[in-house]
C-alpha cells in the first residue's frame, strides 16, 4: 500500500527495494491474476488504450488531458455516439484499483485520482455481472472474476500501439500490459548489502532453479528472462563485467532495470549522464541492459544532448524502433540522454512509440531528483 511504503520511509529514509520474483497468476482467485477491463457484449468497442481508461476514470487526467463521458468520444457511431459511459470500478483502497491506478491514471511521480462518478464496489466479485446488465457500463477485474457474457478487451499502452488481448499466452510472456508481478520488499540501505542468508534467498529465487518452482507450483507465473535481470541487478553488489572502473551507478542501473520491468515494451534502455560540474563531453553510459558501460558519449549523443530534440531510427533487423532522447531530473534539468529501444514490426505507429518512450523518459525523470544522485 502507498501508506506503508510512505511509512517505511519516515522510518528508515529510503524507500524499500521491490525485488521482482514471479510474475503474478493468469486467473487465479486471490493469486495477482491478470487484469481486465470489458464492456456490455453489445459494445462494438474493440480495444481501449492507457488514455483512454485514464480519459473515463480519472480526475487528474495525467495521460489522456482530458476526460471522456460519451462513448461517441471514442468514435462509437449511432446509438452509442450520445450514450454515457458508467464507469465501475472497486472501491479504494484495493489491490486491484491501486494496480489500475499506478498503471493507467498515474505519471511519473504524479499519482492519478479517481473521478466523481465513478459507482464503486466494496469487492471485486461483482464487476462482470454489473457491467453485464448494462449497456453503458465499463469496468474491471481480474481475469479469475470474469463470471458473465462481457467483452473483454485488447490493451494498447498508448494510441497507435497494437492492442493486446489478455491470453494465458500474452501474460506469460509479459506482453499484456496488465500483466502483474510478485514482488518481495526488503530493506536495503543504499550503499549497503544485504544480510547474507537473505541476499543467498533471494538470488535461489531469481535463479533457473528457483523459477522452476514457481512453474511446478502451478499457480503463479516464471519471470522472463529480462524481469529476471532486472531483479539480479537490483542485488547486485559490484559493476558487470568489463565495466569501466566506478563507472556504473548502481542506483542509475536499479532504477533503469526496474523501469523494464515496469515496460515491457521496451527492449534496452541507456541512460548517459554527465557527472556533476563536468563538461558535456565527459558524459558517459552508467547504467544498460546491453552493455557498453563507461562509453562515452559520441556525436549523436552530444548533439542530441545540445539542441535537447529526439531522434529516432528503426534498427538494423527491424524489430526495434529506438528512440534517443534527452533526459531530465526532476527539476528538469538537463542531465543527459536516454536511448530506449521499443519492440516494433513494419506499419506501427511511429508517433505513438515516440510518445510511449517520452512516456517512460518522464516517469524516470521523476525520480532522479539529480544527477548527482548517481555519482
Amino acid at each position: 500500500k502507498p501508506d506503508d511504503i510512505a511509512g517505511f520511509k519516515a522510518k528508515f529514509g529510503y524507500d524499500p527495494l521491490s525485488v521482482p520474483i514471479c510474475g503474478g497468476s493468469y486467473r487465479h482467485f486471490g493469486a495477482l491474476d491478470a487484469v481486465v477491463f470489458f464492456v456490455h457484449k453489445d459494445n462494438p468497442l474493440q480495444s481501449l488504450t492507457f488514455e483512454q481508461i485514464d480519459a473515463i476514470y480519472s480526475s487528474t487526467h495525467h495521460l489522456s488531458g482530458k476526460g471522456a463521458a460519451r462513448w461517441g468520444d471514442f468514435g462509437l457511431p449511432g446509438e452509442w455516439a450520445e450514450l454515457p459511459i458508467r464507469p465501475y470500478g472497486i472501491k479504494p483502497w484495493n489491490g486491484f484499483e491501486e494496480f489500475v491506478r499506478q498503471r493507467a491514471l498515474s505519471k511519473g511521480s504524479a499519482r492519478g485520482e479517481w473521478r466523481e462518478g465513478v459507482s464503486f464496489e466494496k469487492v471485486v466479485f461483482p464487476m462482470a455481472k454489473l457491467v453485464a446488465s448494462d449497456r453503458a457500463g465499463i469496468g474491471y477485474s481480474g481475469v479469475a472474476y470474469l463470471d458473465a457474457a462481457v467483452r473483454v478487451l485488447p490493451i494498447a499502452i498508448a494510441a497507435g500501439e497494437a492492442p493486446v488481448a489478455p491470453t494465458y499466452e500474452n501474460v506469460a510472456l509479459a506482453k499484456y500490459p496488465l500483466s502483474r508481478l510478485v514482488f518481495f520488499n526488503v530493506n536495503k540501505a543504499p550503499g549497503k548489502p544485504l544480510p547474507p542468508a537473505l541476499d543467498e534467498f533471494l538470488r535461489f529465487v531469481l535463479s533457473r532453479e528457483g523459477q522452476e518452482v514457481v512453474r511446478d507450483h502451478g499457480i503463479y507465473l516464471p519471470l522472463r528472462a529480462s524481469q529476471v535481470q532486472g531483479g539480479r541487478v537490483m542485488l547486485a553488489a559490484a559493476p558487470p563485467a568489463g565495466a569501466a572502473p566506478g563507472a556504473m551507478s548502481k542506483i542509475a542501473q536499479s532504477l533503469l532495470e526496474k523501469t523494464l520491468v515496469e515496460h515491457p515494451e521496451a527492449a534496452h534502455l541507456v541512460m548517459h549522464v554527465t557527472p556533476p560540474g563536468r563538461p558535456d563531453t565527459d558524459n558517459e553510459i552508467i547504467a544498460s541492459n546491453i552493455g557498453k558501460i563507461g562509453k562515452k558519449a559520441d556525436d549523436d549523443d552530444l548533439r542530441i544532448l545540445r539542441t535537447g530534440h529526439p531522434e529516432t531510427v528503426v534498427s538494423k533487423t527491424g524489430d526495434r524502433f529506438n528512440v534517443s532522447l534527452p533526459l531530465f531530473d526532476s527539476g528538469r534539468n538537463t542531465i543527459g540522454v536516454v536511448a530506449i529501444g521499443l519492440r516494433y514490426k513494419p506499419g506501427d505507429d511511429k508517433a505513438a512509440l515516440v510518445r510511449t518512450a517520452e512516456r517512460i523518459r518522464d516517469e524516470l525523470r521523476a525520480q532522479i531528483p539529480s544527477a548527482a544522485r548517481f555519482f
